[in-house]
């Protein structure tokens, strides 16, 4: 946008200065075909603050340098300050935006940066970010489309984005003031490290097992999506099924129906009569890819 500040950063390897990023300006002219998530004007509550930025001031204390950059949207002040310790490996960012009225009305506020590489991000994490994608299209988040959203589906602690360079791993990371002196890469805490990789690992289960997984052949049958199975039964064509919806044990239920799959290997191909918990039966035929849709609520499971 016109009239906004550039802001291009740099480091120093071996005595040479190379730009490693610099803030991210779209054209005030905006593309019509161009992801409209950058577009601030295409409504009044959206801030990107990089672009509104006209006023610069240097302050230097003890502690290191701070840079102030002050601009508006409107009647809306923006104030933008960067701060690098004198003992840093990195800066620190804060962007304030005083929103008037009373309730006020926020679509985003974004500082905006781009890195100087053609690598490949080897790991970016947006909370809420929806995409227009496969992995998006969940049942229970009815929120697509997603193209245009930015605004989280719950509170974080951090926004990270990490792009290889060289032998060095730039990135961009919201700590929310929680940032520490000495910070792996890797890790946060548990909840991105062994946390995230128990949530991977159910996720995976779902993937390639279903809600519900019997294997009559192995004698392995398994309840992934909140389920136990207590009990199979097979009688000529007639399968009996007794199964606990776990989630009912919780000390808060959880009361939402939701629905997920039941799959079911080492059978003969035919047709089967299949009951759940004693309800009603269905008639359901067998090959190598039946996957049944079986409806969980509290206190209530059926096909």
């Amino acid at each position: 946008m016109e009239g906004a500040i550039s802001q291009e950063y740099y480091s120093k390897k071996e005595g040479n200065w190379s730009k490693v990023a610099a803030a991210f300006i779209p054209p005030s002219d905006y593309p019509e075909d161009a992801v409209q998530l950058f577009d601030q004007d295409l409504v009044s509550h959206r801030y990107l603050s990089n672009s509104n930025l006209t006023y610069l001031k240097l302050i230097e204390n003890e502690k290191g340098v701070i840079v102030q950059l002050h601009g508006t949207k409107g009647n809306v002040p923006i104030d933008q300050s960067i701060f690098l310790g004198n003992e840093s490996d990195h800066f620190h960012f804060t962007v304030k935006v005083e929103l008037p009225n009373s309730p006020t009305k926020l679509d985003y506020v974004l500082s905006t940066f781009e890195f100087n590489s053609t690598n490949t991000p080897s790991f970016v994490h947006t909370p809420g970010l929806k995409f227009d994608n496969a992995d998006s299209h969940q049942n229970r988040f009815k929120i697509l489309p997603g193209k245009d959203q930015i605004i989280g589906d719950r509170d974080t602690r951090i926004v990270e984005y990490l792009v290889p360079y060289g032998n060095w791993l730039l990135s961009v990371i919201d700590e929310r003031g929680a940032l520490p002196s000495y910070r792996s890469a890797m890790r946060t805490h548990p909840s991105w490290g062994e946390g995230s990789g128990v949530f991977t690992g159910l996720a995976e289960a779902l993937r390639g097992l279903g809600g519900i997984y019997l294997d009559f052949e192995k004698k392995l049958f398994v309840g992934v999506d909140g389920t136990r199975v207590d009990n199979v039964v097979i009688n000529g064509n007639e399968i009996h099924l007794k199964i606990t919806n776990m989630l009912d044990e919780l000390e808060l239920p959880w009361n939402a129906e939701f629905s997920t799959k039941l799959r079911i290997k080492g059978l003969d191909k035919k047709e089967y009569a299949l009951t759940i918990n004693g309800g009603d039966a269905k008639h359901i035929w067998l090959d190598s890819n039946t996957e049944i849709p079986v409806t969980i609520k509290k206190g209530d499971i059926h096909l």
